[in-house]
């Protein structure tokens, strides 16, 4: 946050940058019924260094954010959703 004090005597430019996140969506679903799937559990490699573990959510949905540009990232499995196997 910046404050910036105007006496309205002269102009005052302002300027912001915005920075692009990159960012991983990871979708689950069963292959039959295509059914969203929640509960599953991966942990997220970037550049062969372990980044976070992600749980998808009751969309089948998990998100990764903060990724560097032109990483290699990789996703493992860890958990299945209940009644399902890896």
């Amino acid at each position: 946050m910046e404050t910036i004090h105007w006496t309205g005597e002269q102009d005052v430019e302002l300027t912001w940058e915005n920075t692009r996140t990159i960012g991983l969506r990871v979708v689950k679903y069963d292959s039959q019924s295509k059914i969203s799937l929640s509960g599953a559990v991966f942990d997220v490699y970037a550049d062969g260094a372990y980044l976070t573990s992600v749980t998808t959510d009751d969309a089948g949905e998990a998100r990764i954010d903060g990724i560097r540009e032109g990483a290699y990232i990789e996703l493992i499995e860890k958990t299945a959703p209940a009644g399902y196997e890896l």
